[in-house]
């Protein structure tokens, strides 16, 4: 967790960078700005901006959820395209 990744999107030849912030297994719910993971609060200091949208997903055992540091315009992160699967990573 916290780690810097570069991660292939599946089937694509796009690469993008991001920051762990679950990790497999594990179960992230987003609401009202607040990340909780496996009900405990997750607090970052390299993630700034708002958090937005609304998520709860159980992480599966080879998934990890990322989330780029300007969260507030990051457009291609776990929250759009979903988790990211260790394969790609």
């Amino acid at each position: 967790r916290g780690d810097i990744i570069v991660f292939k999107l599946a089937d694509r030849k796009i690469y993008l960078i991001q920051r762990i912030v679950a990790l497999p297994s594990e179960k992230i719910t987003i609401r009202d700005g607040v990340i909780k993971i496996n009900e405990n609060e997750f607090k970052s200091q390299t993630i700034s901006g708002k958090i937005k949208g609304d998520i709860d997903v159980t992480l599966k055992a080879d998934e990890f959820f990322v989330i780029g540091d300007n969260a507030e315009v990051s457009v291609a992160d776990s929250r759009q395209i979903g988790p990211i699967k260790e394969v790609n990573i």
